[in-house]
């Protein structure tokens, strides 16, 4: 038996793809790939994943009933005088305890609290005239998947190249502002040389006072006249 792996896509939108012999479909863990491919297998991959989530933060792990308070903290089985006060709630949900925890809906565990809660909706659709339900469901559980993987595997480089940017943006900004700032300073220099030129040869045109001050100071004689005013076309 063969099991040949390859990479189809690139970049974030890579995966592993396998492919082997007909012959060999029943080898178990060519059978274990199979079974993942299905629909209950797919639900079943989900549900191991966000149960690995909630383990994580020493929230459920599976599904059940369960006491909860306002700090997020929870026991199970859940006690009967639960029910009248004493600052406990009842759930049968992962998604009130990891919110009361102070977890998102966008967070990864919100996103793993939500999609149990939609799988046992799914689940429980047993009616086949409630396979277009099933199926719409279905999509949005996919949706919230891929979400929670790009939150999950992407969000954080995301987030670093949104600060890189930012800090790139400032840097060229503050040198933006520094080159204007010397600039000013050159074309006042040479605007008041200009002046004392003019002060004593009115007549001089711009350009004639733009080369002389080039010899000065340097620069291109060009520019230097683009930033002169003359007295009359001050203002």
């Amino acid at each position: 038996m063969v099991i040949r792996r390859s990479i189809r896509g690139e970049g974030i939108t890579a995966h592993e793809t396998f492919t082997w012999n007909k012959e060999d479909e029943k080898d178990p863990q060519i059978a274990e790939i199979m079974e993942g491919n299905t629909f209950e297998g797919m639900l079943s991959l989900i549900e191991t994943e966000c149960f690995a989530i909630m383990a994580e933060v020493d929230l459920p792990n599976c599904y059940g009933s369960w006491s909860y308070n306002a700090k997020g903290e929870w026991k199970s089985p859940p006690n009967l005088e639960d029910y009248f006060g004493g600052g406990w709630s009842i759930a049968n949900t992962h998604w009130p305890i990891a919110e009361a925890r102070g977890f998102g809906l966008d967070s990864v565990v919100g996103f793993a609290a939500r999609m149990l809660q939609q799988i046992v909706l799914i689940k429980r659709a047993t009616n086949p005239e409630q396979a277009g339900w099933v199926a719409l469901q279905s999509y949005f559980l996919g949706i919230m998947r891929a979400e929670m993987r790009i939150k999950l595997e992407h969000e954080p480089k995301w987030r670093t190249g949104v600060k890189q940017h930012e800090t790139l943006s400032d840097t060229r900004t503050r040198a933006n502002d520094q080159r204007r700032a010397k600039a000013r300073q050159v074309h006042s220099a040479w605007q008041e040389e200009a002046d004392k030129i003019w002060a004593k040869r009115r007549g001089l045109t711009k350009a004639a006072v733009a080369e002389i001050i080039c010899k000065l100071r340097g620069g291109k004689v060009n520019t230097i006249r683009q930033a002169l005013k003359k007295p009359d076309e001050a203002g």
